[in-house]
């Protein structure tokens, strides 16, 4: 119906109704999925108690306070060692409102060892700097070193759960805004656009694949793949992470379509394990791959890129 009334109008009517047409998709595709920039929260109140090992310098824990006061790091406490103690990082506050209390353990050789690594006085400047990580990004930045998009290992296990959500909608031939919609919701994680990004997702194609019960995160990487897209993860707060859509040539790193197991195959793919009797004469090969998959429950993705 819309067609036969729009084919009607006089050719100035058309063009009117064809800008005002393209006006209010390019309004709505640039909402796409697309939560403003949070502001970063500001760093949590913290406490660190220095604990004194059997065997540290006498008066040397007095020397270490003033350093850091000196560097700027304040709220310092200092207790004797009670024997089998360690190092680690606690939330006495709430999860709303973090209150960190930072334990660190003065050693023989006059070193301060926290969750984040070993520090001598020279270092304290480096110290500072992971006080206020713990701060800003929680106690599961305390622990590592940084690896992939600069998470640490307890922030990109985080991080993977909350992606780990399947797709409950089908996708295939659907516009790629609406998927990404789709999946952008089922994550409820923040998601920002850059102007470039915007441009490629209005020009993209509908979504090639069928990514009903694939993960949440390995779909939303492969729907925006053929657009020349990907996205970045930041964190933005104690497990809080927001997530970036970029063209994949601007990106340094970007989420893979899927990511190494350390599961052998018989454990999480047993159905690659089996033989099967497949008649493939004469058969497309997307209904090949279909057949097996189907065989052996195990989803499969082109690369359409390659």
């Amino acid at each position: 119906m819309p067609l036969h009334l729009l084919l009607s109008f006089s050719p100035r009517r058309r063009r009117a109704v064809f800008v005002i047409l393209s006006t209010v998709t390019a309004a709505w595709l640039s909402g796409v999925a697309i939560v403003a920039a949070q502001v970063q929260p500001p760093a949590a109140p913290y406490e660190l108690v220095l604990v004194t090992e059997r065997g540290f310098a006498l008066g040397g824990e007095r020397k270490w306070i003033e350093a850091l006061q000196k560097a700027g790091i304040r709220n310092v406490r200092l207790r004797s060692g009670r024997g089998g103690e360690t190092p680690g990082v606690e939330n006495t506050g709430t999860e709303k409102d973090p209150r960190y209390r930072i334990v660190g353990i003065l050693r023989r050789g006059n070193r301060l060892v926290v969750s984040g690594g070993s520090y001598t006085m020279s270092r304290i400047p480096e110290l500072r700097k992971w006080i206020d990580q713990v701060r800003r990004r929680g106690p599961d930045a305390a622990v590592g070193k940084p690896e992939a998009f600069g998470l640490t290992a307890g922030e990109l296990a985080k991080l993977h759960e909350q992606l780990a959500g399947r797709i409950a909608v089908a996708t295939q031939g659907r516009p790629l805004a609406d998927v990404v919609t789709d999946i952008t919701r089922a994550i409820r994680i923040s998601v920002d656009w850059t102007p470039a990004a915007k441009d490629a997702l209005r020009e993209a194609d509908p979504c090639l694949d069928e990514l009903k019960g694939i993960s949440a995160g390995t779909a939303l990487a492969a729907a925006l793949r053929p657009a020349g897209l990907t996205f970045v993860p930041k964190v933005i707060g104690p497990g809080r992470f927001r997530l970036s859509v970029v063209p994949t040539r601007s990106a340094k790193e970007h989420w893979p379509v899927g990511w190494p197991t350390v599961l052998e195959t018989t454990k999480f793919a047993p159905g690659l394990m089996t033989f099967a009797a497949i008649e493939a004469r004469k058969t497309r090969l997307r209904a090949f791959l279909d057949a097996i998959s189907q065989r052996t429950a195990v989803p499969y993705l082109l690369d359409h890129n390659a």
